[in-house]
């Protein structure tokens, strides 16, 4: 298929990854000198100022607590554990978005990439297809940052046909991500989990499960759809058909 062949090409070239996005990333840290043995007693101004910094602080971790929900269009959503940080880029006239939260522990990632020169695929065999052949930029990517393929598989949720990447460590077999790849609607999904400091399956579900979609998301071309119908239609018709015939003789010759 000639625009996979340069879609892929186009990925190669232009994903928008971060070196940021599997990293860890800075903390402020905020703290107030001890206080030493003989020091006076805080004035009240001296105590107000010390409620302004706290006040301030839970202002500052509060988007970090919170849960963020990102929309990337009317199909598909994704909460996040946290604040988000978010890249545009327009390239060759294709939309790449990406978003990312990282902790101190794990890294959170989503990317939606527009692909409307890409054809739809005739079948869900074609479709399986598509994704090993789309997959292959990001897995390249993956393994840039210390995160190897392990293991590959197709998983449907709700009717949409998505491909699962299990990832691990450059030296050993232990899991360190998982990533979610969905085609639809001409338009790439890739959603990865990925360990910073230590994996955590309880964040890595509950991340990779709050993805909500369009149950009406277009993944295989639908006149090949409405021609296999079409087609068992007529045969159905036909053989009614021919029952019909058959029983007409039978009175006839009776």
């Amino acid at each position: 298929n000639r625009g996979l062949a340069q879609c892929l090409e186009f990925l190669g070239r232009n994903l928008g990854f971060h070196e940021e996005l599997f990293t860890l990333v800075e903390k402020t840290r905020f703290a107030n000198p001890p206080l030493t043995q003989g020091r006076k007693p805080l004035t009240a101004s001296l105590h107000q100022t010390n409620m302004n910094k706290i006040l301030i602080l839970l202002i500052l971790l509060k988007p970090v607590l919170s849960i963020s929900q990102i929309k990337f269009d009317d199909n598909v959503s994704i909460e996040f554990p946290g604040k988000i940080e978010k890249f545009d880029t327009i390239a060759d006239g294709v939309s790449i978005k990406t978003f990312y939260h990282n902790t101190a522990e794990d890294s959170y990632a989503a990317i939606r990439t527009e692909l409307d020169n890409l054809e739809y695929p005739s079948s869900e065999t074609e479709l399986k297809k598509y994704y090993r052949t789309l997959s292959k930029t990001y897995i390249e990517k993956f393994h840039q940052k210390g995160l190897i393929l392990k293991d590959s598989s197709f998983v449907n949720i709700n009717k949409l046909l998505f491909m699962k990447l299990i990832l691990k460590d450059n030296d050993s077999e232990n899991q360190n991500g998982e990533s979610l790849i969905l085609f639809a609607d001409k338009t790439l999904y890739v959603f990865v989990y990925s360990k910073v400091l230590k994996y955590n399956e309880r964040n890595k579900s509950t991340f990779l499960q709050s993805i909500s979609f369009n149950k009406d998301l277009k993944q295989i071309e639908e006149n090949f759809k409405l021609l296999s119908l079409s087609i068992k239609l007529g045969l159905l018709i036909l053989f009614l058909l021919l029952i019909r015939i058959y029983k007409i003789r039978n009175k006839a010759s009776s």
